[in-house]
């Protein structure tokens, strides 16, 4: 399973450096939700969710909204 951080509208992923890509593959995984969390809260990132990814099984995805404030 992966954490990463999804933008809710556009949905490309929280990239390396900062940067919003579109395949998941690029995505920044985070070691767990506190630190994606943290992240988001540190960054001041809007308009985010929380995906944790099952890559062998992404049917069972979850999605969480963040909202920070």
């Amino acid at each position: 399973m992966k954490v990463l951080l999804q933008n809710r509208f556009t949905r490309c992923f929280l990239g390396k450096g900062g940067r919003w890509v579109e395949m998941c593959a690029r995505a920044r995984a985070f070691r767990s939700g506190v630190e994606a969390i943290d992240y988001s809260v540190t960054h001041r990132l809007q308009n985010v969710r929380m995906l944790l990814h099952f890559e062998s099984a992404p049917r069972y995805d979850i999605a969480l909204d963040l909202t920070l404030g």
